[in-house]
């Protein structure tokens, strides 16, 4: 409301200005002296208006970024498929305490192992949000930093998708290779499990 009233005078200023000036005619002819200052004050209005506009235009559009965000946090949180590969990936990552890099370890035999099934539905998941990122209806930095994280270290150590044929093939899994490979290799360094 502040910058709305700093606008409004600037603008009055302007037109003060420009009458002073005699950039816009001022006569002794009143009936000539109203109808520029009403010319002026359409086009100030018609500005105020557009300002209007835009705003509403980005604060609704925001607005439904977010709705469809949290329609996806909601759905990452509840699938039970996207539980049990994370489970999986903690389970199996571990913190190397010595260089601070998340490592492999094959001498571990993980409780659980996630079907094809479970691993393709995660990388889906992945592949949805990635097409609205695509279509600048989510933003990639905050889904990278809400939930990339185990799509990242999926995709960063082949014994977790070892299984999945056609894994690298561009044709089958675009979108989620297009995903991954856009997560930082630094915000994969420490783990969050």
């Amino acid at each position: 409301m502040k910058s709305t009233f700093i606008t409004i005078a600037l603008l009055i200023s302007l037109i003060l200005i420009l009458i002073f000036t005699n950039v816009i005619p001022f006569s002794d002819n009143w009936s000539n002296n109203l109808q520029a200052l009403a010319v002026v004050g359409a086009f100030v209005l018609s500005i105020v208006a557009l300002y209007y506009a835009k705003k509403e235009y980005d604060y609704h559009k925001m607005s439904k970024e977010k709705e469809l965000l949290c329609k996806y946090l909601e759905r990452y949180a509840d699938a039970p498929y996207i539980k049990k590969v994370e489970e999986y990936i903690c389970e199996v990552a571990l913190m190397d305490e010595d260089e601070n890099i998340i490592g492999f370890d094959k001498n571990k035999t993980p409780s659980y192992k996630p079907s094809i099934w479970e691993k393709e539905m995660f990388m889906h998941f992945f592949e949805e949000l990635q097409i609205f990122i695509n279509n600048k209806m989510l933003d990639k930095n905050e889904i990278i930093d809400l939930i990339g994280y185990y799509a990242g270290i999926f995709h960063k150590f082949s014994e977790y998708h070892s299984d999945i044929t056609d894994y690298e093939d561009e044709r089958y899994w675009k979108y989620y290779l297009q995903f991954v490979r856009s997560i930082p290799e630094d915000f994969l360094s420490t783990t969050s499990c």
